[in-house]
């Protein structure tokens, strides 16, 4: 059964140039900056089980949340300061594991100016149609704003001054 997915596509500027941005938000180290969750949904609070460098298609790793549940990560395709694409999968959280499928995330970087345009669309693979409804409710109502919060993370953490 090949089902539509629930997708959504956030645009940012970043004012660096698109290889640090890229660096930035495919780093390994970078989750529990940035995703520090919202509403009902959980921060990432770590990774373990990482199989390879994480720009390196085939790479993956476990993430950890702060409602004490995990999903898994896979990186699809890496062409720094270009495109970064990864899967996600294996929910344990309990709404989400009876909803999704997987889902397959991807941020687009494009020079602007002196800095960085990042599109990041995420798009969730519902466990079936009759699911999709609710899923989409959650994506658009709840998911939109933690998308929003992870890139306010992300200017922020990248307008501080780095040593």
């Amino acid at each position: 059964m090949n089902l539509q997915p629930v997708a959504v596509t956030r645009t940012i500027i970043l004012r660096v140039p698109p290889g640090e941005a890229f660096d930035f938000l495919a780093g390994a180290d970078v989750l529990p900056k940035i995703l520090k969750g919202h509403g009902l949904l959980p921060a990432v609070t770590g990774t373990s089980e990482q199989t390879g460098p994480w720009d390196v298609p085939g790479s993956k790793r476990l993430i950890h949340l702060s409602d004490h549940t995990t999903v898994r990560e896979e990186v699809l395709r890496a062409e720094r300061g270009v495109y970064f694409g990864y899967r996600v999968w294996d929910y344990t959280n309990p709404l989400f594991s009876r909803l999704v499928d997987h889902a397959r995330g991807s941020f687009e970087f494009r020079p602007e100016g002196a800095g960085t345009s990042v599109a990041w669309t995420y798009a969730f693979t519902p466990r079936g149609a009759a699911r999709r409804p609710l899923l989409w409710l959650i994506v658009h109502l709840m998911w939109q704003g933690y998308m929003e919060r992870c890139l306010g993370e992300t200017t922020r953490v990248l307008s501080e001054p780095r040593p």
